[in-house]
């Protein structure tokens, strides 16, 4: 039986319960989603360059970038609990590492994001299976390892040292020396002022889109 079959005031009396219902309703996603994200931030003071190492071994994008101050600033994010995140400081040492807590759990499941703000001289040691590595404007030496997922380096200065197996490099003003090998990934070298390259793969292709610095050297 319809509203349209019932008396008036039998209609106002259950517009009002139908309104709060739908009002129920309509709340329940919203409430999901935020249960579903979880973050977890975490701030260490530093004193002279800091290393900072990240292992990720679920699925997510590691994002690097720079600021003045003296402090490395860490957000976590995860789409569930079966995964879980150590973070710990020795010095100016920060390791933080991002564990499978539930082997049975889906790959949809495995899902985390970090995100970093650390001092503009930083050393970075960065292991990922699957995410993209991206780091913008730091300034130190450098190791970046991804089985799958791609790495974007923009501005950065050291001795870069890249390893994929499937996952490509793009370098876009890069400066220093840049060390680059993969079995089926490629790599893009973009602006550079590199003194020395080093760029290998198996399958993959290469582009050097820039000028030779006269005193640099390619092996």
């Amino acid at each position: 039986m319809g509203l349209t079959s019932l008396r008036p005031d039998v209609k106002r009396a259950m517009l009002p319960i139908l309104g709060a219902a739908a009002f129920l309703c309509s709340g329940l996603p919203a409430a999901s989603a935020a249960a579903a994200g979880q973050h977890l931030e975490k701030h260490f003071a530093v004193n002279a360059r800091p290393v900072v190492v990240i292992h990720n071994v679920a699925n997510g994008r590691i994002e690097v970038k720079s600021w003045k101050n003296a402090e490395v600033d860490v957000l976590a994010s995860q789409t569930s609990d079966k995964i879980g995140f150590d973070m710990e400081q020795a010095g100016d040492r920060i390791d933080v590492t991002a564990n499978i807590l539930d082997s049975s759990a889906q790959p949809t499941e495995l899902a985390a994001n970090l995100q970093l703000t650390v001092p503009e001289e930083t050393e970075l040691q960065l292991k990922t299976e699957t995410g993209l590595i991206y780091v913008e404007q730091v300034m130190g030496d450098m190791t970046l390892e991804s089985v799958a997922g791609e790495i974007h380096l923009r501005e950065v200065s050291g001795y870069i040292i890249v390893r994929t197996t499937e996952g490509s490099l793009v370098c876009t003003q890069c400066a220093g020396k840049l060390d680059f090998k993969s079995i089926s990934g490629g790599a893009q070298v973009l602006q550079p002022a590199l003194t020395n390259v080093s760029l290998f793969t198996t399958s993959g292709n290469i582009l050097f889109d820039g000028d030779f610095v006269r005193t640099g050297s390619i092996p």
